[in-house]
């Protein structure tokens, strides 16, 4: 498909300008002096946010709950829900 495309000329087509303008081609990842740290960092946010509770939208009380938490109300509800399924049981 790349070898179609080329062939037409338009995967080497500049932006038009008013989409320059918009947002700069970075034509390169960007660099990190360590990876290692930034991998350190971003995972140690992630099991923050999973493994604790915070307010996502206090006016609606909207609450983030960890995930262990979650899945324990789950394991409370009677019955449990299941996909396709109406989650009352049925009459005997």
């Amino acid at each position: 498909m790349y070898n179609v495309l080329a062939s037409r000329g338009d995967v080497e087509a500049p932006l038009p300008e008013s989409l320059r303008a918009v947002r700069p081609i970075q034509t390169e990842p960007p660099l990190s002096a360590d990876l290692n740290a930034q991998l350190s960092e971003m995972r140690s946010a992630e099991t923050e946010q999973i493994e604790s509770y915070a307010w996502v939208d206090e006016k609606q009380g909207i609450a983030r709950i960890p995930v262990e938490r979650a899945m324990e109300l789950i394991l409370t509800k009677d019955p449990l829900p299941v996909r396709g399924k109406s989650a009352t049981p049925k009459s005997k």
